[in-house]
């Protein structure tokens, strides 16, 4: 039996294959089936089928199941809705500073400002949720969260440690001479005939 938090899974699932393909580039095809898969991932998210009655078979198994109860299907539903205005005000606030900043063109310093603000009016809108007000006055969610942000630290940090290493492990490539005239004659004539045209 399907259940929905299973789907939920699915769906979250496929918009992490959908990122991954969408990275890809214009260069590669499988880049053009993101945008679909994602629309797909988002709508298992968020269309769900609903836990069986009573009367219904599978109603005694899914009462079992932690992922088939109506309380948190409709706890995760609000939750999904109420997420949406902090999600898009995050969204058009990174991408406001990502185009405003230096690093992918001119610097806008207006729209970097314009940005930031946007996100800290989406944490503010999460800080004003009962999922994140139910959270923070439990002690054990308190904890399993800087469990989270630690393991989060430990796992950068390896990764860069890592990195680091390997960079000063790998010998360094000697430096290349130069074109002499024979070969620069020949890279100019398969220039000249993959391109077409006269080389001057």
């Amino acid at each position: 039996m399907l259940t929905w938090g299973m789907q939920v899974l699915i769906g979250l699932s496929l918009l992490l294959a959908a990122f991954s393909m969408g990275r890809m580039g214009p260069s590669f095809e499988r880049s053009r089936f993101g945008l679909p898969l994602g629309a797909l991932g988002l709508a298992l998210m968020v269309f769900l089928p609903e836990p069986p009655l009573d009367f219904e078979p599978g109603y005694a198994e899914c009462r079992r199941l932690y992922h088939c109860q109506w309380v948190l299907r409709d706890q995760y539903l609000d939750v999904l809705i109420g997420s949406l205005s902090w999600i898009v005000l995050a969204l058009l606030g990174s991408l406001m500073i990502i185009r405003g900043s230096s690093v992918y063109g001119r610097n806008r310093p207006r729209s970097v400002i314009a940005g930031w603000a946007l996100v800290i009016a989406a944490w503010f809108l999460i800080s004003r949720m009962w999922f994140y007000q139910s959270i923070i006055s439990e002690p054990f969610f308190i904890f399993l969260g800087l469990i989270v942000l630690l393991s989060m630290a430990a796992t950068i940090w390896i990764h860069v440690q890592v990195v680091r290493y390997t960079e000063w492990k790998t010998p360094r490539m000697p430096k290349i001479a130069p074109l002499d005239e024979r070969e620069s004659r020949m890279v100019t004539e398969m220039i000249r005939r993959n391109l077409g045209g006269e080389v001057k």
